[in-house]
């Protein structure tokens, strides 16, 4: 059981089985920040935009694997 965990995932986008567990929203909000400080996250012409190939490692930091 994962009780206590916050969930973020996006059906639309990744499909029901792909998401991730953060152990708190500070931990999210760490990935998040260091995703912005790393430039794989930033707005363009008013559009989130993302490098997953920097910043998928970041976030797999701050995720709870499940065992």
């Amino acid at each position: 059981m994962l009780y206590g965990y916050l969930y973020l995932f996006s059906i639309p986008v990744h499909g029901k089985d792909l998401y991730a567990c953060y152990n708190s929203l500070l931990a999210l909000f760490q990935g998040v920040l260091e995703c912005f400080q790393a430039r794989a996250y930033w707005f363009e012409d008013g559009a989130f935009e993302e490098d997953f190939d920097i910043a998928d490692p970041i976030l797999a930091k701050y995720e709870v694997r499940e065992a």
